[in-house]
């Protein structure tokens, strides 16, 4: 009986067997994705020079004086501005205080024309004369009304002083000296005015004075006088400093002479 060996398969029937296992129907329909690199390229031109860099420091340093200086334009438009309404508002107050200091004048005159018949009432009573009880002349009401500076003090205490005009400037600082001997002279005429009253009050009642009486009297009522001179001679020399300022007129003790003041007080 002939022995039946199995045949030989050829190779090439392998191959194409092994081919079509399943496995490798799945891996072989799977298509293959190509990987993609990053291409670098190196730069044609260098990135930063010291020439670059100095170029992009000068235009920002350019940008930066450009936007500096108009806003200190702007700024100082603004200033101009501000100090001209505030010269326009320093007018307007000196001339309210022109005002203020011919109604402080006629006031002052009336009060020192009454202390003054006063004096020579007491007078009339020295002794050797005809004794006859002193009757005060009644003092007609003074109340100092010292000029305002509030917008001056505003200007010279903030930044606009230094863009006004000179001249303007030197003028209305001496104003605000004479205004506080005004105010001083206020002050001293208020006490003096108040420690007369007190010594009337204890001479409330006509009768003869003694010798000591009328003296105190007299020094009191003198001291008032005196105080209430020296407030209206002050207010005087305001008017007319105030009104040289308002002309623009330098104020120096030549020009208060030719004016017929001295230094303000």
């Amino acid at each position: 009986m002939a022995n039946h060996a199995d045949p030989e398969i050829p190779p090439d029937l392998i191959d194409s067997t092994q081919a079509a296992a399943p496995s490798d129907v799945v891996i072989a329909s799977i298509p293959e994705v190509p990987t993609t690199m990053l291409d670098i390229h190196a730069p044609h031109n260098t990135v930063h020079t010291w020439k670059d860099f100095f170029i992009h420091l000068a235009t920002i340093s350019t940008g930066l004086l450009i936007a500096i200086g108009l806003e200190q334009s702007v700024e100082y438009l603004h200033h101009r501005h501000q100090a001209q309404q505030m010269m326009e508002k320093l007018r307007a107050e000196s001339i309210e205080n022109h005002d203020i200091l011919l109604l402080d004048i006629e006031t002052t005159d009336r009060v020192i024309a009454a202390v003054d018949a006063n004096l020579l009432a007491l007078a009339a009573t020295s002794e050797g004369q005809e004794k006859s009880p002193f009757v005060a002349t009644p003092l007609p009401t003074w109340i100092g009304y010292v000029p305002g500076d509030t917008t001056w003090l505003i200007m010279r205490d903030s930044a606009l002083l230094s863009i006004v005009p000179e001249l303007l400037a030197e003028n209305y600082f001496k104003i605000e000296v004479t205004m506080a001997a005004l105010d001083r002279w206020k002050w001293v005429a208020e006490a003096a005015r108040t420690q007369l009253e007190a010594t009337l009050k204890v001479y409330s009642h006509a009768r003869v004075l003694s010798p000591q009486e009328r003296e105190g009297l007299q020094r009191a009522y003198s001291e008032y006088g005196v105080a209430l001179s020296r407030y209206g001679r002050t207010a005087k020399q305001l008017d007319i400093v105030d009104s040289m300022a308002l002309a623009n007129e330098v104020i120096n003790p030549e020009a208060g002479r030719r004016h017929g003041i001295g230094a303000p007080d």
